[in-house]
């Protein structure tokens, strides 16, 4: 980028820019920090900018050079926890954890002025001065303020000024200015300069340059006359050089040199002599070299082996005339390959070792040693997922949630039912899981590893670890610790909580590293029975305080009984006893006879449903001899 100048827009745009691209910024503001979320509510974490008194602007070398000086602050919301462990009495706080980011954030932006802003002309000028901040004010913030001084390109070489009359002033030697064109030949100071110092050097229009030379940033210049001119020069741009140069080091990609001579030797043709089975190869500076042990089955000395092909055992090798040698080769030992092998079937292969060492970076399809996990990773389809093999289990799944699956919110799911719409195109659909019900808990299968896109398919992990997540519990709402236990939230679908739901517990897994970026949790699903109920033989219905299991021999279950007394009125018109429990009857059943019931309640007469408290005495009066069963409930 050609940058003669640098305004202040131009740096705030470059402020601005770095905010946009970092994962870890969410907002950008300039301006004095008594404007931090006055005009709008800022995105946390967020930068400011702002543009500190001590500025300045240096003027030398005939240009005015600004060096302007900014505080820049990079700050995240405290999230304060109550604390319900109470463990030691203090509340809890993401503060440390926020020093740390937003430290982090800081030096990755003094890294890109490092590396990219000098391509602009922006440096800095001082050393950083950098220190913890916190605000108390509504929104409670903390983080980084880093102290910047950076000096800024200006070119003063054309003003936007009419001629000046030149006074009679000693004049200054025009090299000391501060250039900035583009190109050599595009700045007017500096061919003026060269055309002076050479009228200068020279002496006289009758002595010439004879040659000149380059070494360590400096140009030696010679003249017919035996005179040297040397001049330092630490860049150059737009040099055109019509002749020789010569150098020990050249620096750059070369794609804009031209008229360069190479002294690489190359071959430019050969010869074959098929009685001796030697290839005589020339090269470009009239050498040969032989090369023997070829044979192509020709009689014509003038054929050498042009190519080769390798398939099942067998090497191919072609001639210049078209012929071919066939070599079947069945067992080769020490075989080094340094590049690509491709081979369509290796069969009885006794073991495989791998480099543990080596640096080979993973890809779709691609076995590689892991020697961090110790074992093998395989990069599976869409290449957004890598199998620890032996350490993990996934599955690919069709996401029918109605929405997007991020792998940042790592949401857990269920296996669809056949009544829900069941599987689609030969996978297992998922929605998401809760620990509500029966239902919304049943066929857990694992928890989003990969972004999925809704009827779309991707992976989800069963069993292993669930890698760089926001395991801070922020995201939930909490804060979660290295060990904590994590099971299916009761309140939000699909969600993770380090609280034990009461209704339907569902261990999910545990948090391995509480880390906002490079968080892990641990999937290990403990979906097991936590209701009567949900065993495979039993079937509760209504349930009432004092029920029994009873088993049906028709249906082959057990099922829930209420409880009940039997009372015999065939000899007595009346029966007294005590409860020996606070006790409710429901109901009368008649067993023999049809009987007018009345019953007594301490002497008081009793209505049904009302509460016999422990101790009472109960008095069943019937007007026939009968059997009658008090349903009851505890």
């Amino acid at each position: 980028m050609s940058v003669n100048i640098i305004s202040l827009n131009q740096m705030v745009d470059l402020f601005s820019g770095f905010a946009d691209r970092h994962f870890f910024l969410n907002d950008f503001g300039f301006g004095p920090t008594s404007e931090i979320g006055t005009s709008r509510q800022m995105d946390f974490p967020y930068m400011w900018v702002s543009l500190n008194e001590n500025s300045l602007i240096n003027p030398q070398n005939r240009t005015a050079i600004p060096e302007l000086s900014f505080s820049v602050l990079f700050m995240d919301k405290t999230n304060i926890q109550s604390n319900y462990l109470e463990i030691n009495g203090d509340n809890s706080d993401n503060i440390q954890e926020i020093l740390s980011d937003m430290l982090q954030v800081l030096q990755d932006f003094i890294t890109e002025v490092q590396v990219d802003w000098g391509n602009y002309g922006i440096i800095f000028q001082d050393v950083i001065n950098c220190f913890p901040a916190t605000d108390e004010t509504q929104d409670k913030v903390n983080g980084w303020v880093g102290q910047f001084s950076f000096k800024l390109k200006h070119s003063n070489c054309i003003l936007p000024t009419g001629d000046i009359t030149q006074t009679n002033l000693s004049p200054i030697n025009p090299m000391t200015r501060y250039l900035t064109c583009d190109t050599v030949t595009a700045c007017t100071t500096l061919q003026q300069y060269i055309t002076q110092q050479i009228s200068n050097f020279t002496g006289n229009t009758g002595t010439s340059i004879t040659g000149f030379t380059y070494q360590d940033n400096t140009f030696t210049i010679t003249d017919d006359n035996g005179g040297v001119f040397s001049a330092t020069i630490n860049t150059m741009t737009g040099l055109t050089v019509n002749g020789d140069i010569s150098g020990t080091t050249f620096y750059g990609d070369g794609s804009n040199l031209t008229g360069i001579v190479f002294n690489d030797i190359f071959v430019t043709g050969g010869t074959y002599d098929n009685s001796t089975g030697t290839a005589t190869f020339t090269n470009n500076s009239g050498g040969t070299f032989n090369v023997s042990g070829f044979y192509t089955g020709s009689t014509d000395n003038n054929q050498f082996v042009t190519g080769y092909t390798y398939l099942n055992n067998t090497f191919t090798i072609a001639d210049n005339s078209g012929n071919t040698f066939n070599a079947t080769i069945n067992t080769m030992t020490g075989l080094t390959i340094n590049g690509n092998l491709d081979v369509t079937t290796i069969d009885d292969v006794d073991y495989i070792d791998f480099n543990t060492s080596a640096a080979q970076a993973g890809d779709i399809g691609r076995l590689i040693w892991n020697d961090t996990d110790g074992t093998l990773n395989l990069g599976l389809k869409g290449g957004n997922v890598t199998l620890q093999i032996g350490q993990e289990e996934v599955v690919r799944v069709v996401n029918k949630t109605g929405s997007n699956l991020l792998e940042s919110q790592y949401k857990v799911v269920r296996i669809r039912t056949q009544a829900e719409g069941g599987a689609q195109g030969q996978r297992l659909a998922v929605l998401l899981a809760q620990a509500d019900t029966k239902h919304n808990h049943s066929g857990i299968l694992g928890v989003v590893t990969e972004n999925i896109n809704n009827n779309q398919e991707g992976f989800i992990t069963s069993f292993g670890n669930v890698n760089n997540i926001n395991a801070t519990g922020s995201l939930q709402g909490e804060t979660w610790l290295d060990g904590d236990d994590l099971w299916l939230s009761d309140t939000v679908a699909g969600g993770l909580t380090n609280i034990e739901p009461t209704t339907h517990p569902v261990r999910i897994g545990y948090v391995l590293y509480s880390h906002a970026v490079n968080g892990k949790i641990f999937v290990s699903l403990d979906n097991g029975v936590d209701e009567l109920g949900e065993l495979h033989d039993v079937t509760i219905t209504s349930p009432i305080g004092g029920d029994t299991l009873q088993y049906n021999s028709t249906l082959s279950v057990w099922e829930n009984s209420n409880p009940f007394w039997t009372i015999d009125l065939m000899d007595n018109s009346s029966v007294e006893f005590y409860a020996v429990d606070d006790v409710k009857i429901n109901t009368i059943t008649n067993i023999v006879g049809s009987p007018t019931i009345t019953i007594a309640d301490d002497g008081a007469p009793y209505t049904l449903t009302n509460t016999i408290l422990s101790g009472s005495k109960i008095t069943v009066t019937s007007d026939i001899q009968s059997v009658i069963k008090l349903n009851i409930e505890y």
